[in-house]
């Protein structure tokens, strides 16, 4: 789950719908672009599985999550 508010809609974050963390270099992290102006946005994000359990969680989310869990 991931929450933007008080955003106009023509200047929302690129969010992926996938990454492949699996060693060849490329797409390793999850990497959620920040339009221009974003720079002091936080951005708070929450990963569930396929069964709705949350894998990963984090505050001020800054682009370095590898697809391993911290819940």
């Amino acid at each position: 789950l991931i929450s933007v508010t008080g955003v106009a809609k023509d200047n929302q974050p690129f969010i992926p719908q996938g990454f492949s963390p699996n060693g060849d270099g490329e797409n390793e992290l999850f990497f959620i672009t920040k339009p221009v102006g974003w720079e002091e946005v936080k951005v708070n994000i929450k990963i569930f599985n396929r069964w709705g359990n949350p894998v990963y969680e984090m505050e001020d989310y800054q682009n370095d999550w590898d697809g391993k869990a911290n819940r």
